[in-house]
């Protein structure tokens, strides 16, 4: 009678985890200067067809982290942020002693707000 049931497939689990991949490249592969600046030290690898577990030699390159971040299209992404956030507002007179102060507190500096709480 169990034998008469169907089976479920098995699931599927892929042969080399994405993160075992990273730390097969870090053991394998030196860290040297950059090979795309040249000029300073590399700090991270870099797969050049984004697969984690392909380790072959001619698929990991060693990067600095401008580089790399440039290379997989976060550099501009980081810069794109960066002109958009909200700038930093100047400190304004507090409304009840007039002392400058980072506006955070209702119109007031942290030592007035302190003493209305």
């Amino acid at each position: 009678m169990l034998n008469d049931l169907p089976r479920r497939p098995r699931r599927q689990r892929p042969l080399v985890w994405r993160q075992s991949g990273h730390k097969q490249a870090r053991r394998w592969f030196a860290l040297t200067t950059c090979a795309e600046c040249e000029v300073v030290p590399a700090t991270e690898r870099h797969h050049w067809d984004g697969n984690a577990a392909n380790n072959a030699p001619t698929n990991v390159v060693a990067l600095c982290r401008r580089c790399h971040m440039r290379i997989d299209g976060r550099l501009e992404t980081f810069r794109e942020q960066a002109r958009t956030r909200d700038k930093i507002q100047p400190a304004k007179p507090c409304s009840r002693c007039g002392r400058l102060y980072k506006p955070l507190r209702r119109g007031m500096c942290s030592r007035c707000y302190d003493r209305q709480r």
